[in-house]
């Protein structure tokens, strides 16, 4: 008799399990978001979230998972589509896309251009405490992180529905539309330190220059990074910040150091490869620039030509 219940339980156990590993389509509450730019974060957790790989505007490029940095590659508009969602990636107006329209557990996810077929079309239903699965309307496949892998890097593609976290996503709004969100603290306190006439663009600033606010021991550009991390996030200096050397990572309010005779500026924005900056020591003045700077690799370019290789950066928020 034992056995007997021992057995039945068991297999009561692998019922449920598979049950709720395989939920069917109809089975699941369908939720309509709203029209709008959201960052996708995934339910694996180390605040990583879908992108596009280097910020590509190519059609094709592939779709994974990254530490979110602020970058317009991690960013993404939804819109409906009739009954559905196309899902476009900021950096490039593209489509996220079932590669090839395959039907297959594993196929690739991949931006693309738009298209209007089922590979491009998306629909989300209730996963619980605020996160949702997207499934394809190619075959119903699960928008789904392989491996269940959180690091850099790893692919995102479409899977069998199995109600795992590979496949549970948050949608955090960051628009509406094409209109901006409310700055948040980080951009009003640039925006004041921008407008501030030490740190404007154009006021005076010499290789001599000692840091105005902050009392660590700088001259020159790097004055200026210091003074920047005192007025906008308190610390005296970037040395307070998390250290990075892959230039991937660069978000808005880094403080970044570029090899030959150390140069230093701040970020202000990230717009896939495109940074908006800030710098003192610039032929002797502040310079505040909307995309003078890019960055390919590990090399930084200066209005269109090779600058300096980057060397490491540090995150103040």
């Amino acid at each position: 008799m034992k056995k007997l219940i021992t057995y039945l339980i068991t297999i009561s156990v692998i019922f449920s399990v598979f049950t709720f590993c395989t939920v069917p389509v109809n089975a699941l509450s369908k939720k309509a978001i709203e029209e709008g730019t959201y960052v996708f974060y995934s339910k694996l957790g180390n605040d990583m979230v879908m992108d596009v790989d280097d910020a590509s505007k190519k059609s094709g490029a592939n779709v994974q998972l990254w530490k979110y940095n602020g970058s317009d590659a991690r960013k993404f508009e939804v819109k409906k589509s009739g009954d559905w969602y196309v899902i476009k990636p900021v950096c490039s107006g593209l489509a996220l896309d079932v590669k090839k329209g395959s039907k297959e557990s594993g196929a690739n996810v991949q931006q693309y251009k738009v298209n209007n077929t089922d590979s491009q079309k998306w629909q989300f239903y209730d996963a619980g405490n605020g996160y949702y699965y997207l499934r394809s309307k190619v075959g119903n496949m699960a928008l789904d992180v392989k491996g269940g892998k959180k690091t850099n890097g790893t692919n995102i593609q479409v899977y069998s529905p199995n109600a795992t976290e590979s496949q549970k996503w948050k949608l955090k709004k960051v628009s509406d539309g094409n209109k901006k969100s409310v700055s948040s603290e980080y951009e009003k306190k640039v925006q004041a330190f921008l407008a501030d006439s030490r740190w404007k663009n154009g006021a005076k600033w010499s290789s001599s220059q000692r840091p105005k606010l902050s009392s660590y021991s700088a001259s020159g550009c790097c004055a200026y990074a210091v003074d920047f991390c005192k007025y906008v996030f308190g610390k005296n200096s970037y040395s307070s910040g998390k250290k990075f050397t892959n230039p991937k990572e660069i978000k808005a309010g880094d403080v970044i150091k570029v090899t030959n005779s150390q140069h230093w500026f701040v970020v202000l924005e990230r717009n896939g490869n495109k940074l908006k900056t800030a710098e003192g020591n610039w032929d002797g003045k502040v310079v505040v620039s909307n995309g003078t700077y890019t960055i390919s690799g590990n090399q930084l370019y200066r209005r269109g030509k090779k600058f300096r290789t980057f060397s490491a950066g540090y995150h103040m928020q």
